[in-house]
């Protein structure tokens, strides 16, 4: 292990530091509270680059601030300056480490009326349907290593059975790929599906087929805990809410909730709105 010594180079706290190595120095207590400082910096180079850089250039960024920082250990400037390119070389490997291992193919171009069937991995619900983001893909006319690993597609309407996690269904479907900032600098769309895998995003024509029960045996840990939290979640009739089942609602309280808008009401305001019925009355205040 090569050791750097700063004996030579001790500096006295009262006095000003006469250059910017002597400030790192008169702070080296505090280089530990740097690192996740260098990290950010290499994962924003990352992010902020307009194309995707060569795989192995992270890599021989550490290889070389490494190298340097052993052949100057002798100068302080130097270390230093390896040092942090070390600690932003570090950072812009994570980064590209994490978008390799998360890479699946994404759409190029719009597709409408082909077959999906797949693996149900969560299924949101809205006021105005259900949001199914699909696993295990197959869809017609696409090829195998061009078959995205995630979709997420909408019903629109009331089906009679809501689609649990872990369970097969099959439905026709419109997709596209995600979309991409509507301006520069604007939120990217596209870039936060890439990091969940979602490869496309569409709607279904018409309702879900059912083509195979799940195996709870064979689900994996996320599956099933997303669909023990569906089975106990119940819709509220009329505004759209989903609440515990050991939470009952009464009609003096729906009708409280349907009188304010929807992302106002939740669970803890059940729990409000019995205690300000323990009073002389319950109104909008509570919520």
């Amino acid at each position: 292990m090569v050791e750097i010594s700063f004996d030579n180079a001790e500096v006295d706290r009262r006095e000003k530091p006469a250059s910017l190595a002597g400030i790192f120095l008169a702070e080296r207590e505090r280089w530990p509270l740097w690192i996740p400082v260098g990290l950010g910096v290499g994962i924003a180079f990352y992010f902020s680059l307009p194309i995707e850089p060569a795989p192995y250039s992270g890599a021989l960024a550490i290889v070389i601030s490494t190298l340097v920082a052993l052949v100057g250990r002798r100068h302080l400037t130097w270390v230093l300056a390896a040092l942090s390119l070390l600690m932003v070389s570090t950072g812009f490997t994570a980064a590209q480490l994490r978008s390799a291992l998360v890479d699946a193919p994404v759409l190029t171009k719009e597709i409408r009326a082909v077959t999906v069937s797949g693996r149900v991995v969560t299924n949101e619900i809205r006021v105005a349907g259900q949001r199914l983001t699909l696993d295990h893909l197959r869809i017609t006319g696409l090829e195998r290593d061009a078959t995205p690993e995630r979709v997420r597609i909408t019903l629109r309407g009331n089906a009679d059975r809501r689609a649990l996690p872990g369970e097969w269904v099959s439905l026709r479907a419109a997709l596209s790929p995600p979309s991409p900032p509507v301006a520069p600098g604007a939120f990217d769309f596209a870039r936060q599906t890439y990091f969940k895998r979602l490869g496309g995003i569409g709607f279904a024509y018409g309702g879900a087929r059912f083509i195979e029960p799940a195996e709870d045996a064979q689900a994996e840990l996320p599956v099933a805990f997303d669909r023990h939290d569906a089975g106990v979640r119940q819709p509220v009739r009329g505004i759209g809410l989903e609440l515990h089942p050991l939470l009952e609602v009464d009609e003096v309280e729906l009708e409280l909730f349907r009188r304010v808008p929807q992302r106002h009401v939740g669970n803890e305001h059940v729990q409000q709105c019995r205690l300000a019925r323990a009073r002389p009355s319950c109104d909008e205040r509570v919520l």
